[in-house]
């Protein structure tokens, strides 16, 4: 299964290593670890939590980054994940919602 990142979610990723980049390889090692969740996300759609209060009908998935305070929200569609969010994990958690149609 493939992946690809909403605007939003691309936005969301470049900020969060931007702020990490300042601090001992951080940034680095968050894209790897992003890239580790998205690779098991991949491999195994189902594996992860549903998001709580996901629109009905909608397979929102969530992960949190490894040892990082982010969390990745994923949509599970047919032929593809649709990485919705990556949002710090203290950010008000329906900050996400507002980027499903």
């Amino acid at each position: 299964m493939n992946h690809r990142f909403t605007d939003e979610a691309r936005a969301d990723f470049r900020d969060a290593v931007t702020r990490y980049d300042d601090a001992a390889d951080l940034g680095k090692k968050f894209v790897q670890e992003v890239q580790r969740f998205i690779a098991i996300i991949e491999a195994n759609p189902q594996g992860f939590s549903l998001a709580a209060r996901a629109p009905k009908g909608r397979e929102i998935r969530v992960v949190k980054i490894g040892r990082f305070d982010y969390l990745l929200y994923h949509e599970i569609l047919a032929t593809e994940v649709v990485i919705l969010s990556i949002q710090h994990a203290r950010r008000k958690s329906s900050a996400w919602r507002k980027r499903t149609p």
